[in-house]
């Protein structure tokens, strides 16, 4: 595979390979396929009558969505560290590169909440859409993978047509995969994080807003 160097001349650049790229981009595939899992939770427990006794207890819509949502922003965080172990440990054993991480660890735990966030606030507005888990899985499973064709996952941005490059910014998974190789590739901090992060905390909010409207 070539390798294609990215990033500006004055930043520490990490050259694309196979593992540094499908490391980091499959992990943030994964993160998102919890959206399958928590829209079957909440349909369930809407059918189930839980939800309805959920909700009778004292406290916000948001209140019940904060904590389901903290949650599976831990689950998040914890797959995509250990996917990184994998990366760094395990794949130098099957004769390939090494993942670099790079030095910003505090922008890079930013910056995998706030894909965890989007991913869970998403899965959220589908369980609240569909009626059934018949419904939602499907959608959601294509979805994902949509979204993940277009936003980079699959084969480096870089490389994707300019027509699909220009679509890909709908694409969640697009800015995750931006910000993580902010963080990985061009060893960026704190600073180079902040429009990926934005763009994923107002896709979570418009999700969590949406999910609150077909509540009621």
């Amino acid at each position: 595979m070539n390798e294609i160097g990215t990033g500006t001349e004055n930043a520490y650049i990490q050259k694309i390979n196979s593992v540094q790229h499908n490391v980091p981009s499959w992990s943030i595939f994964g993160i998102f396929f919890m959206v399958l899992v928590i829209s079957e939770s909440l349909i369930t427990e809407r059918n189930s009558g839980s939800w309805t006794r959920i909700k009778l207890i004292q406290g916000s819509l948001f209140d019940i969505f904060a904590g389901k949502i903290l949650f599976f922003i831990l689950l998040g965080i914890i797959q995509f560290y250990f996917m990184l172990l994998v990366g760094m440990y395990l794949m130098p054993l099957l004769g390939l590169d090494a993942l670099v991480i790079g030095t910003h660890q505090g922008a890079l735990f930013l910056m995998v909440s706030s894909i965890s966030l989007c991913a869970a606030s998403v899965g959220i507005l589908f369980g609240m859409i569909f009626n059934s888990t018949n419904q939602a899985l499907p959608v959601g499973a294509i979805s994902v993978v949509i979204l993940s064709a277009v936003g980079g996952v699959w084969v480096p941005l870089e490389i994707l047509p300019p027509l699909l490059s220009k679509i890909s910014y709908i694409s969640p998974l697009r800015w995750s995969l931006e910000g993580i190789n902010n963080i990985l590739l061009r060893n960026g901090g704190l600073s180079t994080i902040l429009i990926p992060s934005f763009a994923l905390v107002l896709v979570s909010a418009i999700s969590l807003l949406i999910s609150k409207l077909m509540d009621k």
